[in-house]
């Protein structure tokens, strides 16, 4: 999990503003879906939905994560 609101944005900068699998939430829809790591990110701080560990790889960055969908890493 993040411990700041900073490596979020951090995280959000290396693996989804660049990932071809993004979808800004303002322009989601039923066809075109936000990506479901960053929405379980997004949900797990502000509900039980579980921080989604299995799809990241931690590493030694601001961003505390590497997403493996953007890596295509499964």
């Amino acid at each position: 999990m993040f411990s700041n609101g900073s490596e979020y944005e951090a995280f959000l900068e290396r693996n989804c503003y660049k990932c071809k699998h993004y979808v800004h939430y303002d322009e989601a829809t039923e066809e075109n879906p936000v990506c479901q790591i960053e929405e379980d990110i997004v949900l797990s701080s502000v509900s039980d939905v579980a921080f989604p560990y299995e799809h990241l790889i931690e590493n030694d960055s601001m961003s505390r994560y590497d997403c493996k969908k953007k890596l295509g890493v499964k």
